[in-house]
């Protein structure tokens, strides 16, 4: 092995080394830790030049101890480590690749996993930490592996990324562990980390994943919707646009505010943002995406690129033989921004139309697209249409309800009619309004079959989101149990075993959930309380 050395270097300083006699034990020693890296093996025989104890007893012993507390153990500080502190620079501040997706990389060979034939593999083996082909990669020596070892990636992946930790367990179950995504307040962090930043596609895959997930359990989707399919589609959108944004996921969260997941209007949103906007500078987001979907959707909405899709809504409505149900009941969800589900007939109609969704338990309007064209000032010029006669002639001999068909025909009773019927609906909004406000401090009495059967809902969709690790949304349910509720106290017992387990995570949720909450939570104050 020792022509693999440089002869004049070597006998320059291994030969005044006093008592020094098997020269080969020497060098099969070194060969064996740097696998004839020559940096690497001057480095080794410099430092042993300059030790000044004699050996004594094993060679191999010896080299070992001098190589493991002089290089490996300070090659940060040690003169004679500088090829060392190269292979770090090369691997954290590599121009080529991202150096997160390096370390990942680098990470699977030291773990011994699989890695594609990729740009990480390739930057790996031109910078020399590792050897071999194909998918067969190894760490290039044992130095090499003794320093930049499982403890020194991972402290490196944490400081390129403050979800790292989270990240990588993504990664290790190929993106199916959903516990491992982020929450809102842990979204929020990380998009002020990146901002500016252009990210691999498997991370834009992450970070989409785990916006969609907050809020899933929140709203039902459309049954054209599949959140795969919405991963994807997001993630492919979030890929194409960060050429043009510095905070590509920001501009994603402002389309999915207008369309609120609808397909067809989130692909139609997302083409006109790729092909009419040139750059979407951080801070202006928001402006810029309002801007193309009030020029380029809601103005001049029935003529438009996009006009079936809002045609076929509109008529899906205004020929459905519930029509006056279905408009007084859109009326009342936009003048109260919601009403409780009931499961009425009018109500699935509704919901099949798409125009609006359940949310929480509570029927909304389904995107801020469709609340601008379809609005309050829509509604209330459908009204006077409906009040019309059938063309039907009435019979001879008709009551009174005849005659006063017939005075539709005129213009200012139709313009009364029609005040009076927005008369009676702001009336039952009032009145309801009351009745909620009558609420506060119900008289003891049985839970209404209606209620009870919501609070179990509310009850079951919160032990569900908590078998996900969904403790935001787990929160979102139990805090809308009144402590009057038949499962207040299930509930209250289920948290309390869960803070023993997942202290952290839900504390994390509802740190997050009070600063987007006003209103309290009854059941978090009394388990609170109670630790």
């Amino acid at each position: 092995m020792s022509n693999q050395l440089d002869k004049e270097f070597e006998q320059d300083i291994i030969t005044p080394l006093p008592g020094l006699e098997n020269w080969e034990s020497v060098i099969d020693t070194i060969m064996s830790l740097t696998e004839g890296n020559q940096k690497l093996n001057k480095s080794i025989l410099l430092l042993l030049a300059q030790e000044k104890k004699p050996y004594g007893g094993s060679i191999e012993k010896w080299v070992q101890t001098i190589v493991r507390s002089r290089l490996i153990e300070n090659w940060q500080t040690e003169p004679q480590a500088q090829p060392l502190r190269e292979i770090s620079r090369s691997l954290l501040e590599n121009s080529l690749c991202d150096p997160f997706w390096l370390l990942i990389a680098y990470r699977k060979v030291l773990l011994a996993e699989k890695l594609d034939s990729n740009q990480e593999q390739a930057e790996l083996k031109k910078i020399s930490i590792v050897i071999g082909k194909k998918q067969q990669l190894t760490i290039a020596n044992p130095i090499y592996a003794n320093v930049f070892n499982v403890l020194w990636t991972n402290q490196n992946l944490g400081k390129l990324r403050p979800y790292a930790k989270k990240l990588v367990a993504w990664i290790d179950s190929e993106g199916q562990d959903r516990y491992q995504l982020l929450s809102a307040k842990q979204l929020q962090a990380a998009q002020e980390f990146l901002v500016g930043k252009k990210l691999d596609p498997r991370e834009n895959r992450y970070l989409v994943d785990s916006i969609l997930k907050n809020t899933e359990g929140v709203v039902i989707m459309s049954l054209e919707q599949n959140s795969e399919e919405l991963s994807e589609f997001f993630t492919d959108f979030v890929n194409q646009v960060s050429v043009k944004a510095d905070s590509p996921l920001v501009v994603m969260q402002e389309v999915r505010r207008w369309t609120g997941d609808q397909p067809f209007l989130s692909q139609h949103v997302c083409d006109l943002i790729l092909v009419h906007s040139a750059s979407f500078p951080e801070g202006q987001e928001k402006a810029l995406v309002q801007e193309i979907v009030q020029e380029k959707i809601i103005q001049d909405w029935a003529n438009n690129t996009a006009s079936a899709h809002f045609q076929e809504v509109r008529q899906t409505i205004l020929n459905d033989k519930q029509k006056d149900e279905l408009l007084n009941l859109y009326w009342q969800i936009i003048q109260r921004g919601q009403v409780s589900v009931n499961n009425s007939q009018e109500q699935e109609r509704l919901l099949e139309s798409g125009l609006v969704k359940i949310e929480n338990s509570t029927l909304k309007v389904s995107n801020a697209i469709y609340a601008s064209i379809f609005s309050l000032e829509w509604v209330e010029k459908q009204l006077p249409d409906l009040a019309q006669p059938s063309s039907t002639t009435s019979p001879a001999g008709a009551n009174d309800q005849t005659s006063t068909k017939k005075d539709y025909q005129t213009t200012s009773f139709t313009k009364l009619l029609s005040a009076i019927a927005l008369a009676a609906f702001v009336i039952a909004a009032i009145a309801d309004a009351f009745l909620l406000n009558s609420q506060d401090n119900p008289e003891p009495s049985p839970l209404p079959n209606d209620i009870a059967v919501s609070d179990r809902e509310l009850f079951d969709n919160g032990k569900d989101h908590a078998k996900n690790g969904d403790w935001l949304d787990m929160l979102g349910e139990f805090c809308r149990l009144r402590q009057n509720s038949t499962y207040f106290d299930d509930a209250k017992s289920k948290l309390d075993q869960w803070l023993q387990l997942y202290e952290d995570d839900i504390q994390i949720a509802l740190e997050t959930f009070q600063a987007e909450e006003s209103d309290s939570c009854p059941i978090v104050e009394d388990v609170f309380d109670l630790q």
